[in-house]
């Protein structure tokens, strides 16, 4: 039998392990850091889809029955939260 120990693992099969541990506790690290972001992502987006605002500006030569079909037709649209 050679003189080592064969119970023992060797230097190189002690540093194969730590390099694998590493490399997979990195590699989830920053997979849960991508997912962080893109939550993060899709509530900002959201935020900025729900307070977007607009100003709309009409001329003064328009009729009045007229601005007044305009809001309602703005107001029961789906795609518009709230007329202010």
């Amino acid at each position: 039998m050679s003189p080592k120990d064969s119970n023992k693992p060797d230097k190189r099969l002690r540093n194969s392990y730590f390099t694998s541990v590493m490399s997979i506790s990195l590699v989830l690290f920053i997979i849960g850091i991508l997912g962080l972001l893109l939550l993060s992502a899709q509530k900002l987006s959201d935020y900025i889809k729900e307070n977007m605002s607009f100003t709309l500006y009409l001329t003064d030569s328009i009729k009045e029955i007229d601005a007044l079909k305009l809001e309602k037709k703005l107001s029961t649209a789906s795609y518009i939260r709230q007329i202010n």
